[in-house]
């Protein structure tokens, strides 16, 4: 069984998500965008290329950045924003055994040690990318105490992990790895309480799909599902699941513009009556991405398609995933699109009628939002930018020297 979310970020039975989702109380507020906060960069701050954050019962929110950190490796930092917008590096990657580039979100336990992945370090199996190494799984906890769980070794089992992963009633986390396992395509894993990995299925490219971007959610049998971001009948990706005895099943592929969407990067969202909710990144009428449903059935709807260029207004490439409120709306971003070609936030009504919520602007609040959307109680939403704000960073990685920010918005 799968643990239920309770200001944690854990997976959550029925409307499940595999990083956050509507976990915070708070007050209604007339509709406003606010920058919790502006990363500096190197040395002791982060630069934001993560997947969103979430947060713990008093409010605090807490993700990750790939880049930032030590002046020595700039491999990274798990970060905590408190209530008052103070952000704190909780930790700092070095590079080394301890995993480097953390690209994928977090999950927390009850005691709020925090779990994740790194991209990169833990070994010298692979080579290449911004840093050595296969990546990790690793445990933060409260005092800051890093722990590699898990090192990817030479790729066998899987290598570069990006998604984030979920935890199960016994502690059990589950996850997927972008490339390795037995054919380089990557693989979805188990990693038990007592350390033990397993892999629970390795892709084998082709029809059978590759490259898991997002991570897997899970229902309330213990069937786990997720994306592949190539691959399928058409290479444009796939919808797969993992049955609770472990055999693989792929749901749908993708067949592209412009009738169907094309290649899914992020996690996807199951609601209690079993159809799962998505994105892909490109496809669509206009090219440009789209929202899709798959119904219990198989059957698989495009529920909106972006833009008819980087620069029209509804946003383009949502390579995030969704997040919903009790009346049924979806809420997304964009990391493409808008006016300034920086990206949007959206709100999708049942009815297929989007509507942008807000626009991003590199110099004034952030641009190229990424992950999925954190949404309290009473509907402020949460999440990252992964370069602009005000900040003059001056890192290698973003030629407009600007790291990135953490945001609230109240509709």
């Amino acid at each position: 069984m799968f643990k239920t979310f309770q200001f944690t970020g854990k997976c959550m039975i029925g409307c499940a998500l595999a990083l956050i989702m509507v976990v915070l109380s708070g007050n209604a507020r007339a509709q406003s965008y606010t920058v919790l906060h502006d990363f500096t960069g190197p040395p002791a701050d982060g630069v934001t290329h993560g997947e969103g954050v979430i947060a713990d019962g008093a409010g605090n929110l807490y993700g990750t950045t790939y880049f930032g950190g030590s002046k020595d490796c700039y491999c990274g930092v798990v970060f905590k924003v408190a209530t008052d917008g103070t952000e704190t590096a909780l930790y700092e990657f070095k590079g080394g055994g301890d995993g480097a580039g953390p690209l994928g979100g977090l999950v927390a336990d009850q005691m709020v040690n925090l779990y994740g992945t790194t991209q990169y370090g833990g070994g010298t199996g692979c080579t290449g990318g911004d840093f050595a190494g296969c990546g990790t799984i690793f445990k933060l906890e409260p005092d800051g105490t890093e722990t590699v769980l898990y090192s990817f070794g030479d790729g066998s089992h899987g290598a570069s992990p990006q998604g984030a992963l979920i935890e199960d009633t016994a502690g059990n986390l589950y996850g997927t790895a972008y490339h390795g396992g037995a054919k380089g395509d990557g693989t979805v894993f188990r990693l038990a309480s007592d350390g033990t990995f397993t892999v629970l299925h390795s892709f084998k490219g082709g029809t059978d799909g590759s490259n898991p971007a997002g991570g897997v959610i899970a229902d309330a049998a213990g069937n786990l599902y997720g994306t592949t971001i190539n691959g399928g009948n058409h290479s444009l990706g796939t919808v797969f699941r993992i049955s609770a005895g472990g055999g693989e099943k792929k749901l749908y592929s993708f067949a592209g513009s412009p009738k169907d969407g094309a290649n899914p990067a992020a996690s996807l969202f199951l609601d209690a009556s079993g159809s799962l909710y998505g994105t892909t990144e490109l496809g669509g009428f206009g090219g440009y991405g789209t929202v899709f449903k798959i119904a219990p059935d198989g059957t698989e709807s495009v529920l909106y398609s972006f833009a008819n260029s980087f620069y029209g207004v509804e946003g383009a490439v949502p390579s995030g995933g969704l997040v919903a409120d009790q009346a049924g709306n979806f809420y997304g971003v964009t990391d493409s699109g808008g006016p300034t070609a920086g990206g949007v936030l959206y709100k999708l009504a049942p009815d297929g009628t989007e509507t942008v919520l807000h626009t991003f602007r590199i110099k004034s609040n952030g641009r190229d939002p990424t992950g999925t959307l954190l949404m309290n109680t009473s509907g402020a939403i949460y999440g990252t930018a992964a370069v602009g704000g005000t900040s003059n960073c001056k890192q290698i990685h973003d030629r407009r020297n600007r790291c990135g920010v953490v945001f609230e918005f109240h509709s």
